[in-house]
């Protein structure tokens, strides 16, 4: 059923998917701006431990890693998403686990060299995306470590680039600011594809 409404209607399914995309955007950026208000009471090692006490210099660096890595998870799924959209039209010759890479590097191929599309997007913000998408690696698979992480050079030049974001020690630092320069990265690039796409198959077929 899904298969064959993306057969005869491929614009309407692209763009209810990209406007679904916005919605979730749009609700993790609230939700973002609400974490940040939250306030704690300041440590004392003479009272005790309670809810409303951070023990660690934790926050709010664990919330923004968070944000960036939910930030990944979404933008992955949706390169995913036009791909498989983009495969049941046209069949592609290979599928999506069957290339090696990364869920970006993956896109651009299936939606660039197989499918011809025109994706209206620079090299210097493709290349921040990688740099995005190693940044993420280094949070989850190195503590935001950068010195432990193998790829240290991309993520020190975009972490360095991103407004308001440092690193300390070794570690990352994310800014408020930063999370949501990193959302309009994003969003900036998921919203080209679908339009490239869309411009491909700008007319639903009659049933």
């Amino acid at each position: 059923m899904i298969k064959d409404t993306i057969i005869k209607k491929p614009y309407l399914i692209l763009i209810g998917d990209m406007g679904y995309f916005e919605c979730v955007l749009s609700d993790i950026k609230l939700i973002h701006k609400k974490t940040e208000e939250i306030e704690f009471t300041d440590f004392d090692i003479t009272e005790d431990i309670d809810q409303e006490v951070l023990i660690t210099y934790s926050f709010p660096d664990i919330p923004r890693y968070g944000f960036l890595v939910t930030l990944m998870i979404i933008a992955e799924n949706e390169f995913r998403n036009i791909c498989k959209t983009l495969d049941i039209l046209e069949e592609y010759p290979v599928k999506w686990n069957q290339i090696s890479g990364n869920a970006f590097e993956k896109l651009l191929i299936f939606a660039e060299k197989f499918s011809e599309l025109n994706i209206d997007v620079d090299k210097n913000t493709r290349d921040r995306i990688r740099g995005l998408i190693e940044t993420r690696n280094c949070i989850v698979h190195s503590n935001s470590y950068i010195p432990d992480y193998r790829k240290q050079t991309i993520v020190r030049d975009f972490v360095n680039k991103l407004s308001g974001c440092s690193i300390e020690d070794g570690f990352i630092h994310l800014s408020y600011e930063g999370c949501f320069e990193c959302a309009d990265l994003i969003e900036g690039f998921v919203k080209a594809a679908y339009k490239a796409a869309m411009h491909k198959y700008p007319e639903d077929k009659d049933e």
